[in-house]
C-alpha cells in the first residue's frame, strides 16, 4: 500500500476501561524510515503515547535498525519486563516474529490478512469493506455493482467479507480473478468494454502488482473517457484520478492499538480491518461524474484533491 496513504492524521477520542494494577511498560518497536514515513510513525506513537500516559503508564520505544538483531531483541523484552509489545511496520514485526514472545504482540501499520484469533492481533492497513462501501453509497447512490480484479493467492481470504459487506449495503460484487499482469489488463478492459456506467463501479485493490505505473494511467483514462466511477484503497491513485479512497489515520491507529495492548481482551487478539478510516476524494473527478456522482457529500471528506 502506498506509503502516501498515511500522511494526513487527526485525533480520535479512545474511552479507557479501568485499567488492571500492572505498571509493566509497553514495548513499541517501529522502523527506522526516511520522511514523510518518519512523520507518520511519529503520530502513531504519540498516539500511543497518549493513551498510555491516561493510563498512568509508559513505553518503551526501539527504532528497528537494519542491524537490530532477534538476540537484541530478547534482551530488551528482559530489561524492560512489558506487559505487551506493538510492532509498527514490517520489518519491526518481522522482528518480532523471529523469537517466542511471552508477551502479547498487536501490529499496525502494515497491509496483513484479517483473521480470527492467531499469533498477533492488530489493525490491518486494510479499510473495512462496510465503510468502503458507505462511502460508496453515499457519493454514487445509483450504483449496483462493485467490479474488482484480485489475485487469489494474495486476496482469496478479502472475498468472504466483501461479499458479506456488500450484501449488507445492497450492493452486488462481481470478482475477476487473475494471475499474472497481463491477465488483470485484460481484465480491465474488458470491465471499461462492457460493465454499465450507470450501475457498475470498479475497486481498485492494491498497487504495484496489477495496478502499476503502466496499468494505472489506463484505467484512469478509460474512467474518464466512460465516466465510469473507479475508486481505490490507495490514496495516491485519488491524486492521479481515481474517485475516492480511504487511508490511515496515524495518530487514531495508535490510541487504538494502544488501547488493545491495555485492555489485553480476546478481541484484541485479532487481526482486525481498520474501522476508523479518513477519506479522500478528487474534486476534478467527482464533477466529472456529476451525473453518477453526489457532489453534495464532497464537503465531507477529509482530504479532497483536483480542481476546486
Amino acid at each position: 500500500m502506498n506509503r502516501r496513504e498515511w500522511l494526513l492524521a487527526g485525533s480520535a477520542f479512545v474511552a479507557l476501561p479501568a485499567w488492571a494494577a500492572s505498571r509493566a511498560p509497553i514495548l513499541l518497536l517501529f522502523p527506522d524510515a526516511q520522511e514523510p514515513e518518519r512523520s507518520v510513525y511519529r503520530l502513531i506513537r504519540d498516539g500511543i503515547n497518549g493513551v498510555a500516559a491516561s493510563a498512568g503508564l509508559s513505553v518503551v520505544d526501539s527504532v528497528v535498525a537494519p542491524d537490530f538483531s532477534a538476540e537484541r531483541l530478547g534482551a530488551l523484552l528482559s530489561s524492560s519486563s512489558p506487559r505487551a509489545a506493538i510492532a509498527l511496520g514490517r520489518a519491526a514485526l518481522n522482528l518480532a516474529q523471529q523469537i517466542p514472545l511471552s508477551v502479547p504482540l498487536y501490529v499496525g501499520a502494515v497491509e496483513l490478512e484479517v483473521t480470527g484469533a492467531g499469533p498477533f492481533g492488530g489493525i490491518s492497513l486494510m479499510a473495512a469493506p462496510q465503510r468502503v462501501f458507505a462511502t460508496l453509497r453515499e457519493l454514487a447512490p445509483g450504483i449496483r455493482r462493485v467490479l474488482y480484479v484480485m489475485d487469489v493467492k494474495r486476496f482469496g481470504w478479502l472475498r468472504a467479507p466483501i461479499e458479506r459487506a456488500a450484501a449488507a449495503a445492497g450492493l452486488r460484487p462481481v470478482a475477476y480473478e487473475a494471475g499474472s499482469l497481463s491477465e488483470a489488463a485484460a481484465h480491465y478492459l474488458n470491465v471499461f468494454r462492457y460493465a454499465n456506467p450507470a450501475t457498475d463501479a470498479l475497486w481498485l485493490l492494491e498497487q504495484g502488482e496489477f495496478v502499476t505505473g503502466d496499468t494505472l494511467p489506463r484505467i484512469v483514462e478509460e474512467s474518464w473517457a466512460r465516466q465510469f466511477v473507479v475508486f481505490s484503497n490507495v490514496l495516491d491513485h485519488v491524486n492521479k484520478g481515481v474517485l475516492f479512497a480511504h487511508y490511515l489515520d496515524p495518530h487514531s491507529l495508535g490510541e487504538r492499538l494502544a488501547a488493545m495492548a491495555l485492555q489485553g481482551s480476546s478481541r484484541a487478539q485479532q487481526m482486525l480491518f481498520d474501522e476508523a478510516p479518513r477519506r479522500a476524494v478528487n474534486l476534478r473527478v467527482a464533477r466529472h461524474l456529476a451525473g453518477t456522482v453526489d457532489i453534495t457529500r464532497l464537503s465531507r471528506f477529509d482530504l479532497t484533491v483536483g480542481e476546486p
